[in-house]
């Protein structure tokens, strides 16, 4: 467990030194906004674009890997659905318990990754950001809308949010210079590896900057109950669902690495963009974020026994 610690201790060492940097006002306020603008925009894409245009994509079980993923998502939010009545929350606040579970912050999942199984991993994170950002987005996205108008949205205004992310259209993007033979091209012409070593430092910069402890100081029995569902319900169905479908050793590391995750620090936006309880929103992200420091190192550690 130490040598997990050791590995991933940076990646929480940006978050915390973004949220220092916030707070002290080392940087002014205005700096953040375009950071996670370009962030979302360019760096993240590119990463993307480059590992799955340049990797190989043979033999990385990518159907039980993407199934694995679908299941971990759907079950609970599924669960979630069809006992909101017992939870006794009102609409608003139940989605964004629903988002609090079922969405993740991709960008630490490749962090982490990355930093404890080596870039080979590149091409399966791609495959999770392809399958989890548009599933859980979607779900999050019925969830609001449902529970904020109380008519089931139409397929039309779900997909219009989804497909608004820039990630979305650079997996497509990837694929289709990987299925060209363009990657070896694209290996050579560096523009999108420049980019992407830029995404993560200062990703994790922005989503420590977003993190808002203040809104901790009455913690809510719903935001302690999304928290115990997201870190720990979830890695281990997750363990579950790769056990049954007998994923290759990597693969089921990267998708119980990923499945402990804290949610994403955009959940805040949706929820405040579709009239969600903003508030609890950033209790869950910052709650969920500090604890995943300790529950991230033994779902992680688990998951390299595995190799």
């Amino acid at each position: 467990m130490l040598s997990v610690v050791l590995f991933i201790s940076p990646v929480f060492a940006l978050i915390a030194l973004g949220w220092w940097m916030k707070r002290a006002s080392f940087v002014a306020d205005a700096f953040w906004p375009p950071a996670e603008k370009i962030g979302y925009w360019f760096l993240l894409p590119s990463l993307i674009i480059d590992s799955l245009a340049t990797n190989p994509l043979t033999g990385s079980a990518a159907g039980p890997f993407a199934l694995a993923i679908a299941v971990t998502i759907i079950v609970p939010s599924a669960l979630l659905f069809a006992s909101r009545r017992l939870a006794g929350i009102a609409g608003s606040s139940f989605a964004c318990v629903h988002q609090g579970a079922v969405r993740l912050n991709g960008l630490l999942a490749i962090a982490i990754c990355i930093a404890l199984l080596g870039p080979e991993t590149l091409p399966l994170l791609a495959i999770m950001v392809a399958a989890w950002v548009p599933l859980s987005n979607s779900l999050s996205v019925y969830g609001f809308v449902l529970y904020g108008s109380g008519q089931p949205p139409g397929a039309g205004r779900i997909a219009l949010e989804v497909i608004r992310s820039p990630i979305i259209f650079s997996v497509f993007i990837g694929l289709a210079l990987n299925w060209l033979g363009a990657g070896p091209f694209i290996d050579r012409f560096i523009f999108f590896e420049l980019l992407g070593r830029a995404a993560l430092p200062v990703g994790l910069l922005a989503v420590g900057a977003a993190l808002n402890v203040e809104s901790l100081r009455a913690l809510r029995w719903p935001v302690i109950w999304t928290t115990l569902l997201k870190l720990i319900a979830m890695p281990l169905l997750m363990t579950a669902v790769c056990r049954a479908l007998e994923l290759p050793p990597l693969a089921a590391a990267v998708a119980i690495i990923c499945a402990s995750m804290p949610s994403s620090p955009s959940g805040y936006l949706v929820a405040r963009n579709l009239k969600g309880d903003h508030v609890l929103m950033a209790g869950i992200i910052t709650l969920q974020t500090a604890l995943s420091v300790i529950t991230v190192t033994i779902f992680a550690t688990y998951a390299l026994s595995l190799l």
